[in-house]
């Protein structure tokens, strides 16, 4: 394992964080995502259902 620490270069390095960064924005991305369509869901489906009581 240490020969593998010791064979990266800078330039390795940098590309392995700037991919595992890369990934964890996707990630992070799509979870907001996912909640914020939920929530906008259930605002829509409130707002019908107020608007079929008014009716």
């Amino acid at each position: 394992m240490a020969s593998i620490g010791a064979s990266l270069t800078l330039a390795d390095v940098g590309t392995a964080v700037g991919i595992a960064t890369a990934v964890l924005t996707c990630l992070t991305n799509t979870l907001y995502t996912y909640r914020r369509d939920r929530r906008e869901q259930r605002e829509c489906e409130a707002r019908l259902a107020q608007l079929e009581r008014q009716s």
